[in-house]
């Protein structure tokens, strides 16, 4: 799981000049830090995918990049809608990473009715970016929670409980990832595959792990694992940055949940660990409200199941 990292705030609308189709910028003065898997855009080149895409002119002037540097660029396009593009072809993935921007589409579809998502309004492939994917959905209106540190949020948390729940009970015909990667019949064996790739990754990377190999393989074989009967839908990246809350006259609530990318079908309690593990408010899975609301519709599997191994070792 990679949460998005901070970097230092420019002014959407300043200049960095063109793109070009390896992701470079031609002139212009790139931000201090930038994600190698981030595509690297101009106002003008994202009017011209929308323009391609939607069959309708934006100015440029109302096109302007939003949130902090992650996996893929995400671009405001007029009030309403939201750009985003898959990385450059030259970009080094993780091996579950690949065609991470259809499986976003894949998430929203799925939950659509059952949670407040953006919805999706185009994925296809792009002729002015070299017919790399791209999505447009609509803009949800609402603020991270990790930007809201200071101001009561129960009412958010129990509300995503809720929600949380009723995506688990959306099921799959197997567990694990969808498409060609990582998968298996049964969590124990999908979880298997999962760690195998991730490790099979460190190698190819050239990345020394804090623990021997075996070790890891040990804990992804555990017993524990097989307790989980269903594939349930699982976000597997709920941190305060992926959930919005949108202000009432009644207080806080909940406003929508983003960068459904790295679902996958598995145990459903993954959903309540991944906010503390991957960068999130720490008080946020051992909030009551949160916590008992989403196990309140959710199958629990048997004591010492799945997601506590799981989250540590991803």
């Amino acid at each position: 799981m990679i949460a998005p990292a901070r970097r230092p705030a420019r002014d959407p609308a300043a200049p960095i000049g063109p793109a070009a189709a390896d992701g470079r910028i031609v002139g212009g003065e790139l931000p201090e830090q930038h994600s190698p898997t981030k595509r690297r855009l101009c106002a003008e080149t994202v009017a011209k995918v929308a323009r391609e895409c939607l069959g309708r002119s934006f100015d440029p002037a109302d096109c302007r990049e939003i949130g902090s540097a992650g996996f893929a660029a995400v671009w405001r396009v007029g009030e309403t809608l939201v750009l985003k593009c898959a990385p450059p072809p030259q970009a080094r993935l993780l091996a579950y990473e690949r065609g991470l921007l259809g499986h976003e589409a894949d998430y929203y579809r799925l939950a659509a009715d059952v949670a407040p998502l953006p919805r999706v309004v185009y994925y296809g492939s792009s002729v002015a970016l070299d017919g790399s994917p791209v999505l447009f959905a609509s803009f949800l209106a609402g603020t991270p929670l990790n930007e809201l540190q200071h101001v009561e949020t129960a009412d958010v948390r129990r509300e995503l409980g809720a929600a949380v729940a009723r995506i688990h009970r959306i099921g799959g015909a197997r567990f694990g990832y969808a498409g060609a990667r990582p998968s298996g019949p049964d969590w124990a064996s999908a979880f298997a595959a999962i760690v195998d790739s991730l490790l099979d990754d460190a190698r190819r990377f050239d990345v020394s792990l804090p623990v021997p190999r075996s070790r890891l393989r040990a804990a992804a074989a555990s017993t524990a694992l097989t307790a989980v009967a269903q594939p349930t839908l699982v976000h597997f990246d709920l941190w305060d940055g992926n959930v919005l809350a949108e202000e009432t006259d009644g207080g806080w609530r909940l406003a929508g949940l983003v960068d459904g990318e790295r679902h996958l079908y598995g145990d459903p309690l993954v959903d309540l660990v991944s906010p503390r593990s991957s960068g999130g408010s720490r008080r946020a899975p051992t909030t009551p409200s949160w916590r008992a609301t989403a196990w309140s519709s959710t199958t629990r599997p048997a004591r010492g199941s799945a997601c506590t191994g799981s989250i540590c070792i991803s």
